[in-house]
């Protein structure tokens, strides 16, 4: 499966997803860009992608040479939820 624009939202979705399951785990460790390359069967350029946009949102950390954890300071955000649209894709809605 090769990865476009529009499986690169899919992805940052899925990791979205993830981090609202996760985020009242401290300091919980995402999963590592080889981890999800092996997962979605893609090259990591995507994965760093949509991890810079985590990052830049304020939700993940990303520590050089350790990987992509949760920022502890949405652990108490209750803004964040989830609905499916109609094309079943993952959207994110915030109050």
């Amino acid at each position: 499966m090769t990865m476009n624009l529009t499986n690169h939202k899919i992805l940052t979705d899925y990791l979205t997803k993830l981090i609202n399951e996760k985020k009242e785990i401290e300091n919980y460790k995402l999963p590592s860009e080889r981890v999800l390359a092996n997962k979605f069967n893609i090259s990591r350029k995507p994965i760093r992608q949509a991890y810079q946009r985590l990052v830049d949102r304020g939700w993940v950390n990303a520590i050089h040479g350790k990987g992509y954890y949760i920022n502890n300071s949405i652990a108490n955000n209750p803004s964040i939820l989830y609905a499916y649209n109609k094309t079943s894709k993952l959207s994110l809605i915030t109050k």
